[in-house]
């Protein structure tokens, strides 16, 4: 199993994921075989000026740490 994309991202900070779009499925009880989309990351490619982003929050606290004007 792959690291979670936001792990493999920040490891690769001012790139971008290429991904291949694949599709799978799976059964259900009521819809029959639902179709579901599927984006495998193959690379990174470069991006000028993407390094220049924030970096990405790491922990819940992280994602709510802002400021509340009241």
């Amino acid at each position: 199993m792959h690291a979670p994309y936001e792990q493999r991202a920040e490891a690769r900070r001012g790139r971008l994921p290429i991904v291949a779009l694949k599709s799978d499925s799976y059964p259900h009880k009521t819809y029959g075989r639902v179709k579901i989309p599927v984006l495998r990351v193959v690379d990174w490619s470069s991006v000028p000026g993407s390094e220049l982003l924030p970096a990405l929050p790491r922990t819940a606290a992280e994602i709510l740490d802002d400021d509340i004007p009241f």
